[in-house]
Order: C-alpha cells, then sequence, then structure tokens
C-alpha cells in the first residue's frame, strides 16, 4: 500500500481474520497431509466454509483498501490548502442576503466580544448581528428524516468452528448403516518367548479380537424463518444463520467429545505440586504409564484453559519461562497465548478446548482416541401457507476410547502460582482421585458435568 494511504481500524482488523482464517485452513490441509491421509467429511466442510470467508474478506479487504488510498490523497491534498476566503457560505434566515464568512480568526473574534453585552463603551449591534447570522446554520439535528443509518459488515459473532479437542484426536470416517457399529480391538495377543530346549514346545496363547460397540449420536438445530426476514435483510440474514447453526453444531459436538473423553480415562497420576518440578514430574510419570510395558508413546496432552494457563505461567529456579514463545532455545516446549493456543509441552502436542471441565489435563496416545462424523449440512422445508422456512442443520457423530489404558488424567492441586512459580499449596493429597469414575460407555457424558 502506497504512503498515501490511511490505515483503518477496520483495515487492521480485516487483516487479522483473513491471517486468522487462512492459518486454521493450512493447519487442517497440513494436518491431513502429515497423516497421509484425505480430508474427513467434517475437515472437507470446515476447509470450504474458510475458503468462503476468505473470498469475502478478500473482496472488503480490496473495498476497504481503496477506501484508505482514496483518504491519504485526499489528505495529501488538503494539506497545502488553507480555509476559504469566499463570500459563498451561510445565507440570513429570510434566505436571500449572505452572510460573511469570516476571513480571520481575529473578525470571528471581535465579533464575539463586542456582540456581548459587557463589551467596554456597550455591545456593538452590527457585530451582535453579523455574529448571530453567521451562526444560524442547519445542521444534521435538523434533518434526522434523511440522514441514513449504515450498517457495517460482515456481521461480527463470537462462535467459532473450532474443536481442538476433536483436531486432536484420531479423525476417521462414520459408517453409513446401522445406529450402531463395532470396533475390533486386540484383548489379548499372541506369547514369543525363549525354547528352552532343541524340540520342545514354543510359548504359544491364542490371539483374541473382540468388538467395542459404538452408538452413532445425531447433533443438529433449527429455526423457522420468515420470508418477510430472509428477504428484506441486508446482510442476507439466512448465510448468517447458517453459518451460526454450522459453528453451533461445531461447538456442541465438540462439547460432547470432551465429555466422553474425560469419562473414558481411568487412569490418574495427582500433580503434588503448583509449580514446574511437581507438574513435570506428574507428565513424565503419566507418559511412563501410557508406555506400560509395550512401548506405546504418549503424544498428545488435552488441558482446559485454566490448566493452559499454569502451564504457560511455569518457570525454572532462575524465572525464566519453562515454556518460551520467544527464542526457545534448548527449550521442553513453548506455549503462546497466540495461534489458537498451539504449542507443545514436553514434545507433548497441546490441545486446548474451552469445552473441558476446569482443572483438565489429559495425557496419552491419540491413536487410542477415535471420532467418526458425517455432517449432513443444511436442510430446509418451505411452509407456504404461513410464508416461512424451516431450516436445519445437521450431522451424525460417535467417539470411541479404543484404548483406556493408552490415557492418563493428572489431577492439578489447588491454588495459584506463587512467586517465581512455586505455588503456596506444596503438596496434594494422594486421595484426590477418589472421585475418578470407572470406565464409561464411548457416548456417555461425564456424570460430575463441567464447571
Amino acid at each position: 500500500m502506497p504512503q498515501s494511504a490511511t490505515s483503518t481500524r477496520r483495515l487492521d482488523w480485516l487483516k487479522h481474520q483473513r491471517e486468522s482464517t487462512f492459518g486454521e485452513l493450512t493447519d487442517m490441509c497440513e494436518r491431513a497431509a502429515g497423516e497421509d491421509r484425505d480430508l474427513t467429511d467434517a475437515e472437507q466442510s470446515a476447509v470450504d466454509t474458510r475458503r468462503e470467508a476468505l473470498t469475502h474478506l478478500d473482496a472488503e479487504l480490496a473495498t476497504e483498501a481503496e477506501l484508505a488510498r482514496a483518504q491519504g490523497s485526499y489528505q495529501e491534498l488538503m494539506a497545502g490548502i488553507g480555509p476559504t476566503v469566499s463570500h459563498d457560505g451561510p445565507v440570513s434566515p429570510g434566505g436571500s442576503h449572505p452572510v460573511e464568512v469570516y476571513r480571520s480568526a481575529g473578525a470571528y473574534l471581535y465579533d464575539y466580544i463586542a456582540s456581548s453585552q459587557h463589551f467596554p463603551g456597550g455591545r456593538d449591534e452590527q457585530a451582535r448581528a453579523r455574529f448571530e447570522l453567521y451562526r444560524a446554520n442547519m445542521t444534521t439535528a435538523d434533518t434526522p428524516g434523511v440522514l441514513p443509518v449504515p450498517i457495517l459488515g460482515p456481521v461480527w459473532t463470537s462462535i467459532s468452528s473450532r474443536r481442538p479437542a476433536i483436531e486432536a484426536a484420531t479423525i476417521r470416517p462414520l459408517p453409513a448403516g446401522g445406529k450402531t457399529f463395532q470396533r475390533p480391538f486386540v484383548s489379548q495377543h499372541t506369547n514369543v518367548g525363549n525354547q528352552a530346549v532343541e524340540k520342545t514346545a514354543l510359548p504359544t496363547q491364542a490371539l483374541k479380537v473382540d468388538p467395542k460397540t459404538v452408538t452413532k449420536m445425531t447433533r443438529g438445530g433449527w429455526i423457522n424463518l420468515s420470508f418477510q426476514d430472509r428477504d428484506w435483510t441486508d446482510p442476507a440474514i439466512l448465510d448468517i444463520l447458517v453459518a451460526d447453526l454450522a459453528a453451533m453444531y461445531a461447538q456442541d459436538t465438540d462439547d460432547q467429545f470432551t465429555d466422553d473423553l474425560v469419562a473414558g480415562v481411568t487412569q490418574t497420576v495427582p500433580v503434588d505440586s503448583n509449580d514446574a518440578a511437581g507438574w513435570l514430574t506428574a507428565i513424565y510419570e503419566a507418559a511412563a504409564m501410557v508406555a506400560g510395558p509395550d512401548n506405546r508413546m504418549a503424544n498428545t496432552i488435552w488441558v482446559s484453559v485454566d490448566v493452559w494457563a499454569k502451564l504457560g505461567a511455569l518457570v525454572d529456579t532462575a524465572g525464566r519461562p519453562l515454556f518460551p514463545t520467544v527464542a526457545p532455545g534448548n527449550a521442553m516446549g513453548n506455549i503462546g497465548a497466540t495461534d489458537m493456543f498451539q504449542g507443545s509441552v514436553a514434545g507433548l502436542r497441546l490441545a486446548v478446548d474451552g469445552h473441558f471441565a476446569a482443572g483438565t489435563a489429559i495425557i496419552g496416545d491419540n491413536a487410542a482416541v477415535e471420532f467418526y462424523e458425517t455432517v449432513g449440512g443444511q436442510v430446509q422445508a418451505v411452509e407456504p401457507s404461513l410464508l416461512g422456512v424451516a431450516i436445519a442443520f445437521y450431522g451424525y457423530m460417535a467417539d470411541c476410547i479404543v484404548a483406556p489404558t493408552a490415557l492418563v488424567k493428572l489431577t492439578p492441586p489447588a491454588g495459584a502460582l506463587g512467586a517465581a512459580g512455586r505455588s503456596s499449596r506444596v503438596t496434594t493429597p494422594k486421595d484426590s482421585d477418589k472421585s475418578e469414575e470407572p470406565e464409561k460407555g464411548s457416548n456417555e457424558k461425564a456424570s460430575s458435568g463441567k464447571s
């Protein structure tokens, strides 16, 4: 943009929205490419939505940039032009006698003072007449009936289509038929060992493959819209309505998934102290529990927003951030307040989701957590006698904790971080996990609810 352009708050906001939307689209495509797979139905729908948003934002940016350039050129043009000295200006109330525009501030100031009754030698009536005629101008307060009320689009919304907890899981297509489906898993492995003596039998054990039954859910919502509201609104309310239903569907399915994930974790590790040592000890203890005898590796940590804030504030004994975002040389990870809460903790991918209850922290292998979905999208039915249209947005989802032993829940201590990353509460009772629930079905909600 040339130097003559004048930036605006709206232009800055549009630039931020475009960069954020493009980043989300790129992340989804690169994640699928990194996992050597096609986009799922949910991911493809999200990508299409963001591509449409980018097209709209580019058009808005072009318009706003042109206005900024025009305003910058105008300011440069007017910078060297002084005030007018012509007699074209306000007229008397009768409309027949032009009122002289003051040629200088001094002339205006003289009439202002001389028109006062306290003026030495008495009020100058000619000065008073000139001053009152000059001030008899018409303003916008006199013409409210012809003043337009502009609407500045696009419509702002606080609802996001992001589903961080789901995006960190293993996403698979939902089978088309049936209300339920089965997910086979190996419940008993074969056995391999030493042949003690030649010509004696090797160790043997049957392989057992058991099914996990997964139940589908239908999620969605609807609204009844009048033809008038559909046809007369600008921006069109129909597009805004469908986009909001789609975003609320995304948030609802993410909320359900977080409930099911928390309910499906049966192993816990307490965080004994609310400082760097306490958290790192618990994180590595949980990762070791996930590894177990099968050398399975933890790769993800799902956390609530309050736990993310605690982890980001952790410092070492010298007061340095444990997970810095700036120049993280030899750091154990990075946690920033931007980039959609993305980062890493001790090598674990960080997934921060606002639908988790406060104090939630789960470490595990994301291959053991599966999410299935088919997005039905928008459907509508016209009501001719009412001049209305019923609009719905729906989808089918299911989730499954294939291996509960691949997940461990951390139980953080109460209290905030103290000075230099040390907590005022040093220890927490070892029995803090007594309230943990037994393993539940893949779609059963946690009875504790959310805070």
